[in-house]
């Protein structure tokens, strides 16, 4: 749903890793994270638990070469890549960071500690972010520099509204859609962002969900008659399968923290899912010795809206100016300016 220039989205995530985590939990192969995934297919990103209204930026660049911009422009369409083979290796694995230190700041039983991060990877290990990244900033050198062929290149200014119309028209038409999401860089962010959700996993922990039948072999043979042991083993069986579902929500941030040292960016991405199994149907691409999965969607009309805000040539481009105007009127996108960057890289 769409307000002002404002994301809000309903919830959502949760159930649609449900989809996914539920037949696992229930035939006992959840714990087992090289089996997981495997045998789910499936996008989450149908519709996404958002914990508040994001406002989205009016315009959203996108640091690309001449050639991805001749691509993106020609085809009138937006391709959202896997995330995996990103320049940071911390990619999608500060949220189990953040959950491990909310624990062993409560002071949770450390070997309680370990079969949670476990339990969460394996949960992690279902899912992998594709997305097309974006910026606030539309003039940065650093993005120039690492995103725009050292300058050469162009970076595109989204308008936002049109973006969000875009995932919302996909989201109505099919489960396969992505959000317009911002990057979170602050270390106490990505810790208050996972806190609920660990609160939530504490109290079915405390419940005995990692407990099994430990400590009740004994009661058998005292005090606890059968129909009571037999409860409490299926109440811990239940705080584990509900332990599960209190972790979905965080899958949803998997790909939206990052570290402090690439907070000059100011990224926003547009953001999917995909499962293993759903490679099947992700095309390929080839950047460089790396094979890069990705996923299309086209800039579809929405309303009177246009994709293209304005064009801006990096700091090293040659192209005239009034060369690249031409080309956008000559396909269709006569109201986008096109300006160059006030940068004095060569």
């Amino acid at each position: 749903m769409v307000r002002n220039n404002t994301v809000v989205c309903n919830g959502g995530g949760i159930e649609s890793a449900r989809k996914i985590v539920t037949p696992l939990v229930e035939t006992g192969r959840a714990h087992i994270p090289s089996k997981i995934g495997s045998r789910h297919q499936g996008r989450s990103s149908a519709k996404y638990h958002c914990r508040m209204a994001i406002k989205v930026p009016e315009t959203l660049y996108h640091y690309c070469s001449m050639a991805s911009f001749y691509a993106i422009a020609q085809s009138r369409s937006i391709w959202l890549s896997s995330l995996l083979q990103t320049n940071d290796f911390l990619e999608g694995k500060l949220v189990a960071r953040a959950l491990e230190r909310v624990a062993a700041t409560d002071n949770l039983n450390p070997p309680d500690v370990l079969s949670l991060m476990d339990m969460f990877r394996g949960i992690e290990s279902i899912f992998e972010g594709l997305a097309l990244c974006l910026s606030e900033e539309p003039d940065l050198l650093s993005q120039w520099r690492g995103y725009a062929s050292d300058a050469n290149g162009v970076a595109i200014g989204f308008a936002g509204s049109y973006l969000i119309k875009l995932g919302d028209a996909n989201r109505s038409r099919s489960d396969e859609s992505f959000v317009v999401t911002k990057v979170e860089y602050d270390q106490k962010s990505h810790d208050d962002r996972v806190r609920p959700a660990y609160l939530i996993a504490k109290e079915k922990i405390l419940r005995g969900a990692f407990k099994g039948d430990a400590g009740l072999a004994s009661g058998l043979l005292g005090s606890m008659t059968e129909e009571s042991w037999r409860e409490e083993i299926e109440a811990r069986k239940e705080a584990h399968k509900e332990l599960y579902y209190s972790l979905t929500p965080l899958i949803d941030d998997i790909y939206r923290l990052k570290s402090a040292a690439f907070s000059e960016e100011k990224e926003w991405r547009l953001l999917t899912h995909t499962s293993d199994d759903q490679y099947a149907h992700s095309s390929y691409r080839v950047n460089g010795d790396r094979l890069i999965p990705y996923v299309v969607y086209e800039l579809t009309r929405q309303g009177e809206l246009e994709p293209f805000v304005e064009v801006i040539l990096g700091p090293r481009n040659r192209t005239p100016l009034k060369v690249v105007e031409k080309y956008l009127r000559a396909i269709g996108f006569a109201n986008t300016k096109v300006r160059a960057s006030s940068a004095s890289y060569r």
